[in-house]
């Protein structure tokens, strides 16, 4: 995808934290295919034990199944907010519930405990420290074989999780056959061969950046001002011992200035020549994109710091050409002196 997507040497250890159960997971972004909201799913007679049920998704009818039945913890049930995520491994796709997803880091192995294997229901196999919290690190290859292995036989009555009020109900319905629909269409070799984009809004339009460039989600981060910086800049934040020069996206982009929902989304952005951080209203979703959904010619190359638009879920989603913000003239001011 040419200069739109960032061709990093050194593989990242990036990892999407989630709540479940008062406690925070995370797994690998290379598993990652999709974050979206819980569709309804479907309950044939042989449904395996250790599924919640399925969904036919890219052309596949695919297992989900909520890790706290395999902790046997209670299952608090489900809302129209409740997030799916889907994985891959390299032979498998299936989907796991989570209650809401929190963060995006870059892990450093140094601080990763790994834990001995009591059983083979152990989903986690190492934790992580990040800063005042333990983060229980899943394996997806350990889920994907306790599907396969149907470990759980302890039998839930998995309809009750579903809500049941009519708005709730209709939520489901619509999202379980938007997927379907988007089957139909799908050519499954493209599952395993897309980049990956996070969605965000700006005054309630809808941007997505390729996920190459995300070096971590900061949230809640004190930002301190810089004398006589550019319109563009709010501050700095610290993260960990380093200092990473905070931009007013919507400033930078030249938008309408309307008040942020508030200064708690920011993010890192992943770059050996530049320790930067935007500010964004909301973050949303991870989605994969084809090449051929990139580089449609709906809005090609038609502003500045835009590479694209496409239609996602009935949606229209903004582009960011990140090289082109990156290595942008506005990025420079007196005397050649970079913002960040």
């Amino acid at each position: 995808m040419a200069d739109l997507i960032a061709n990093f040497e050194n593989k990242r250890n990036l990892y999407m934290i989630f709540d479940c159960a008062y406690t925070k997971y995370a797994v690998n972004i290379d598993n990652v295919i999709e974050v979206m909201k819980l569709p309804a799913l479907e309950y044939p007679q042989k449904m395996p034990n250790n599924a919640i049920g399925l969904l036919k998704y890219e052309n596949l009818m695919i297992n989900i199944f909520d890790i706290r039945c395999y902790f046997d913890i209670d299952v608090q049930p489900y809302n129209v907010s409740t997030k799916l995520i889907i994985l891959k491994t390299d032979e498998s796709i299936f989907g796991i519930v989570a209650e809401d997803i929190d963060d995006i880091v870059e892990i450093n192995q140094e601080f990763i405990q790994k834990l001995p294997l009591s059983d083979e229901k152990n989903l986690v196999d190492s934790l992580y420290k990040l800063d005042s919290n333990s983060i229980n690190l899943l394996n997806a290859y350990t889920m994907e074989d306790l599907l396969k292995n149907k470990v759980n036989e302890k039998k839930y009555d998995v309809k009750n999780f579903f809500p049941i009020d009519k708005y709730s109900l209709q939520k489901f319905r619509e999202r379980a056959e938007y997927l379907k629909e988007k089957s139909e269409s799908t050519n499954l070799q493209n599952i395993f061969a897309k980049e990956k984009f996070l969605s965000f809004t700006l005054n309630n339009s809808n941007y997505i950046m390729n996920l190459n460039y995300v070096k971590e989600i900061a949230k809640n981060k004190h930002i301190s001002e810089i004398p006589c910086s550019a319109d563009f800049v709010e501050g700095l934040i610290a993260v960990r011992g380093k200092f990473y020069t905070v931009i007013n996206l919507k400033s930078f982009l030249g938008l309408k200035k309307q008040d942020y929902v508030d200064k708690k989304n920011i993010i890192i952005i992943n770059s050996d020549e530049c320790q930067l951080g935007f500010i964004v209203d909301e973050i949303f979703e991870i989605f994969e994109l084809t090449e051929e959904e990139v580089f449609n010619d709906h809005f090609l190359n038609a502003a500045p710091f835009i590479f694209n638009e496409i239609v996602k879920d009935g949606k229209i989603y903004t582009i960011l050409d990140m090289p082109d913000i990156l290595n942008s003239d506005k990025m420079v001011i007196d005397d050649e002196k970079p913002v960040f």
